[in-house]
């Protein structure tokens, strides 16, 4: 061969090697499809990072496969049907519980998973602005948009703050101490974070790239392999050398975690709580048809299905306060489960009229409470939080208002105060724009007219040299409800929490579990312990670091088991595999609060880490913006 055909063929293109060249046109395995596969792949260990499985070491890889949705070059509507994709096929089997609760509710459970996906793809397409638009690295462009989406869908419309990525790490305590600076949120940030950067990391492998659409170029000159994705323009940070930057980036990251573990070691070495009030969380394990049959006015069936929970009520009562027992040796408090007290509505005026001046029927009503409740106290001989709907008349107004209600009756059988319900569920307690939009009440639970009106204070309930605040069924997964009881703005702080909550709704579901879980955040957030008593289960107390406190099976009578705190170690966690222990069983858990009186960064500063989310995202796409008009050649 000539020296001139020599020289030709070098100067001819070669073939890159494997690992730089561009993908093959394989029709069965086209990027599109291959998004498919990364959205199904995240929505399958998301589902295995809540309950009924539980297990959260895997939240911390079980979204690299979605963040290739973030570099794919894909068609944006392949793009964000996998996104929405991906959340729609977590959501329908995680929150499949609330179909349980109804028949009706079908409707609600899968309005509600559409509902939710949508939030995940607007986080990828928050991070895929981000990631092309600024030079901010992915492991915290990332986290900033998902962060800030989450705490929009916790809060936006009544909000669905379940299933946040920080609360899959809920059994991990030393970890999830850092809860009490940045809320649940915190966790989210880091977890997305680590998420981000083990993708980086594949990513810097071209069959990852080629994987995800993308295009891996030679080597350029000075020799260093780089990456490209054809989804970026040539000057895009992604296209130059990214091992030392990931190294840094790793550093920083092991680094927070290092100091979020350090910092729970600390917090959980602080644990030397003070003994408060003993108290009887009672917890029925009454079905939800017979609840829901009380309300069915003077009917056979309402009649009896109130005998059967008054029944029910006095059992439970005489092995809470038992009649033999001296006073002394009394609990301080008996609490009863949400809406548990076997008369379906009580009565109470607000009018400065006198009372011979009120309606016939209004004095009839009111007398009936009264006696009510003097014979709440001559039963239990203590203070009684009673959880019941609560009809408050004004006559003044001509108004009658309807509230899902925590009514605190002292043994001298005067109401001492009263918590209204502020956070309201949606469908499970109020129908949303049902004026304008009729069809929404197909989505109830209830073919009648049930909506409660919303509380408007959170007043702290004495007891004794004690006080208490209280939040009602799920107002304990909203963060900022808890944690106002303990802001140092206001003057009467409380010194624990009672959750009453009725969760006979889902008839032993995972919900149970996973509701105690979200819990356990409420209690370290604000550095109080958390007492629930709960129908249907799972009753707890929860101590200031987040741990649900074994309890000791103390006697069992009629069916009902009688649980007592005092008799197991204070320092005993109630591991999470027997936590379904205690559902679907009626009994009567007795505890000693452990009062902390330490102070927490997130009750006096709250959502500042999502809300800061929020104002980088904005602030950023207002540069972009602005940078965009200027760059813009006038007509």
């Amino acid at each position: 061969m000539s020296l001139a055909s020599e020289t030709s063929r070098a100067l001819e293109p070669q073939p890159l090697p494997a690992m730089y060249a561009k993908p093959s046109a394989v029709p069965w395995a086209t990027p599109e499809r291959r998004l498919v596969f990364c959205a199904l792949a995240t929505s399958g260990l998301l589902y295995l990072c809540y309950f009924p499985v539980a297990w959260g070491f895997l939240a911390w890889v079980a979204l690299v496969p979605l963040i290739g949705l973030v570099r794919s070059a894909a068609r944006l509507r392949w793009v964000y049907g996998s996104a929405y994709l991906c959340g729609l096929a977590f959501y329908l089997p995680a929150i499949q519980w609330m179909r349980v609760a109804d028949p009706r509710m079908v409707f609600t459970w899968i309005a509600l998973s559409f509902w939710c996906a949508a939030y995940l793809t607007l986080a990828i397409f928050l991070a895929r602005k981000l990631d092309r638009r600024t030079p901010l690295p992915l492991a915290l462009t990332l986290p900033v948009a998902w962060t800030a989406v989450e705490f929009i869908r916790a809060n936006f419309l009544g909000g669905f703050p379940w299933y946040l990525l920080g609360y899959s790490q809920h059994r991990f305590d030393t970890l999830i101490q850092v809860a009490d600076v940045t809320g649940v949120y915190g966790l989210s940030f880091l977890l997305v974070a680590v998420n981000a950067l083990v993708f980086e990391w594949l990513y810097r492998l071209g069959w990852v790239v080629r994987w995800l659409g993308g295009e891996v170029v030679g080597p350029p000159e000075g020799g260093a392999a780089f990456l490209h994705s054809t989804t970026h323009p040539p000057n895009h940070p992604t296209t130059q050398p990214r091992r030392p930057v990931l190294a840094f980036q790793s550093a920083v990251a092991l680094l927070v975690f290092a100091g979020c573990l350090g910092y729970g070691s600390w917090r959980l070495g602080q644990a030397d709580f003070r003994p408060g009030p003993r108290i009887a969380l009672i917890q029925s394990n009454m079905p939800q048809q017979i609840r829901n049959q009380r309300a069915n006015g003077d009917s056979e069936e309402a009649k009896e299905a109130r005998r059967v929970m008054e029944k029910d009520a006095m059992a439970l009562s005489e092995l809470a306060a038992p009649p033999k027992r001296s006073v002394k040796r009394l609990p301080l408090l008996v609490v009863w489960p949400e809406t548990s007290y076997p008369v379906d509505c009580w009565n109470q005026v607000v009018t400065q009229r006198p009372r011979e001046h009120w309606p016939k029927g209004l004095r009839r009503d009111i007398e009936r409470a009264e006696g009510w409740a003097r014979e709440v106290a001559a039963d239990h001989r203590t203070n009684v939080l009673l959880g019941l709907n609560v009809t408050e008349t004004r006559p003044e107004e001509d108004t009658m208002r309807r509230y899902n209600s925590a009514l605190l009756i002292g043994p001298d059988a005067r109401i001492k105060g009263r918590y209204d319900k502020i956070h309201r569920v949606p469908f499970g307690e109020f129908v949303p724009f049902r004026e304008m939009l009729p069809f929404m009440n197909r989505f109830a639970p209830y073919d009648f007219e049930y909506s409660i009106a919303a509380g408007e204070s959170q007043a702290c309930l004495p007891l004794g040299a004690y006080r208490f605040g209280v939040v009602i069924c799920y107002e304990d997964t909203d963060p900022s409800l808890a944690r106002e009881y303990v802001n140092p703005a206001r003057g009467d702080k409380a010194d624990f929490l009672i959750n009453i909550s009725n969760d006979g709704w889902f008839d032993g579901t995972s919900e149970h579990e996973e509701h105690l879980a979200i819990c356990r955040f409420r209690a370290i957030e604000s550095r109080r312990a958390v007492a629930r008593s709960v129908n249907m289960g799972i009753s707890a107390v929860i101590d200031g670091n987040g741990r649900v406190l074994t309890p000791e099976v103390v006697g069992r009578e009629d069916g009902a088991f009688l649980w007592d705190l005092d008799n197991s170690p204070a320092s005993a966690e109630l591991p999470v595999g027997r936590w379904g222990e205690f559902k679907k069983v009626p009994g009567v858990l007795f505890a000693t609060i452990p009062l902390d009186d330490r102070g927490s960064l997130y009750a006096r500063w709250g959502d500042w880490l999502p809300l800061s989310c929020w104002a980088l995202i904005g602030a950023t796409l207002l540069v972009l913006f602005v940078r965009r008009r200027l760059s813009t050649p006038a007509p």
